[in-house]
């Protein structure tokens, strides 16, 4: 499993880098609306993944982990938008996103490597205000999600 993981990783990351997607200048350009690259990639790749995901979950299938293929569905909340705004704030500033950033650095672009630590640190207060929020919850709340 950690070998397929691997070299779909590699894949992934390859046509991150084929297709200008760790490319800090590419990135600015799109965000700057100067290109279309960017929202074509990711037109495509929404129009791709949700109806197969879709058909997927339909059919009943297995991960590769065994596990039943189940797609998370609720509605908006304020976590989504405050989620959604830091990482468009991350994305602007760095030009890259934390998908795109291994193969950033896998080509040379140094400058990830800061992007990393800000990603890393990310997750680490991400996690801690989540710590903090289950142990102030109502235990009732804690086991529902």
């Amino acid at each position: 499993m950690k070998v397929a993981g691997a070299l779909i990783g590699l894949v992934f990351g390859a046509a991150l880098w084929l297709s200008g997607m760790a490319d800090y200048d590419v990135i600015h350009r799109g965000l700057l609306f100067q290109e279309a690259h960017l929202y074509l990639m990711m037109v495509a790749s929404i129009g791709t993944a949700a109806p197969l995901l879709w058909l997927l979950e339909r059919r009943g299938w297995r991960t590769a982990l065994g596990g039943a293929l189940r797609i998370g569905r609720e509605p908006p909340k304020a976590k989504h938008v405050e989620g959604g705004l830091t990482f468009g704030i991350g994305w602007a500033i760095a030009g890259t996103c934390p998908g795109a950033v291994a193969a950033m650095v896998a080509g040379g672009r140094l400058h990830g490597l800061w992007v990393m630590l800000g990603i890393g640190a990310g997750v680490m207060i991400r996690d801690r205000r989540e710590k903090r929020s289950a142990s102030a919850a109502p235990v009732d709340q804690v086991l529902t999600g």
